[in-house]
């Protein structure tokens, strides 16, 4: 699909917050091959990679404000089965309720790809996607030698299938889990029309008690969030549990929210409004069941999935089985 002028300047102003320079920018960028190539030259550009380094460079500055030493926070996060269940039950009506009303907005949160926009904007929803699936592939490079091609990925919490298709490219197979049956008849959708088909969609147990499939490469990012604490330790004990020997997950969770509290009966005994929720775990309690399933921490770093303004602290986590 060729690249339009609105694409160069929703691309200039999502990615280089500005409009364009000049209108010959403007020509110059329509020659491009399509809208995948202007984002990721856009992306590659010294101007956007410039403003990266800044906000790295602001450290404990004003562009941070979260102190170097946080106050300890209370959270449950432990639950009986029955108590899982119950917490998946409120969680699924949410999301299904998202599925309806704005699933693709309820994947990544912008307004633009809300559905009275997202015809204009679903090219770069698709793109975004292959970026991201690109990233992890390199950075899963470090710790795996060889081809992953006959490997088993594992994608939980697939959304409408943003990154999915991409991981099949990658692997054997991909097992995408979500909670919401509405998003994965978008995530089937999208599957049929790129014409992938090593992919099997499983609609999440709300039991906890059928666990994910065995698998070499475990990942989910701004996932695990959405869950209340007690839930979000259960899906890493399951994830890291059902690696295959060597295999390596990548997750990402917030680990601390200034002014955080959670009390299991008191968020059971609450009507929720059908809404996405933010959660953390501490990481203590991340350390405890890395060590209890037989991995080991290959890198933890803290990601940008979150805002420190915001006082969330969020942090990926590369573990290996």
């Amino acid at each position: 699909m060729s690249v339009t002028r609105e694409d160069v300047f929703w691309c200039y102003r999502n990615i280089l917050d500005r409009d364009p320079e000049s209108e010959q920018a403007v020509t110059a960028h329509l020659s491009i091959q399509d809208f995948k190539q202007l984002v990721l030259i856009l992306l590659s550009s010294e101007e956007f990679q410039s403003s990266l380094r800044n906000v790295k460079l602001s450290g404990f500055g004003a562009g941070l404000s979260l102190p170097p030493v946080l106050d300890r926070l209370t959270i449950d996060v432990q639950a009986s089965a029955a108590e899982l269940k119950q917490c998946a039950a409120k969680i699924k009506a949410a999301w299904e309720h998202l599925g309806v009303e704005k699933a693709h907005w309820s994947v990544l949160s912008n307004d633009a790809f809300l559905p009275d926009n997202l015809a204009a904007s679903i090219d770069s929803f698709w793109a975004s996607g292959e970026i991201e699936v690109s990233q992890v592939i390199r950075a899963l490079g470090q710790y795996v030698s060889g081809q992953l091609g006959d490997g088993v990925c594992v994608e939980y919490g697939c959304g409408t299938g943003r990154l999915t298709s991409n991981f099949a490219k990658q692997f054997k197979v991909v097992h995408a889990y979500d909670i919401s049956r509405i998003h994965l008849e978008h995530a089937r959708a999208r599957a049929a029309a790129v014409g992938v088909a090593n992919i099997e969609f499983h609609e999440c147990a709300q039991d906890f008690r059928v666990a994910i499939t065995p698998c070499d490469f475990f990942y989910s990012r701004i996932v695990l969030q959405h869950n209340p604490p007690p839930v979000i330790l259960e899906l890493i004990r399951i994830a890291l549990t059902q690696l295959n020997p060597r295999g390596i997950a990548m997750f990402q969770v917030p680990t601390y929210i200034v002014g955080y509290r959670f009390k299991l009966s008191e968020w059971l005994a609450m009507d929720h409004k059908l809404d996405m929720q933010m959660h953390c775990l501490p990481q203590e309690a991340i350390s405890r069941v890395i060590s209890s399933t037989g991995c080991r921490l290959l890198s933890l770093r803290e990601d940008d999935c979150s805002s420190a303004e915001n006082g969330i602290v969020s942090n990926t986590y590369f573990c290996q089985k």
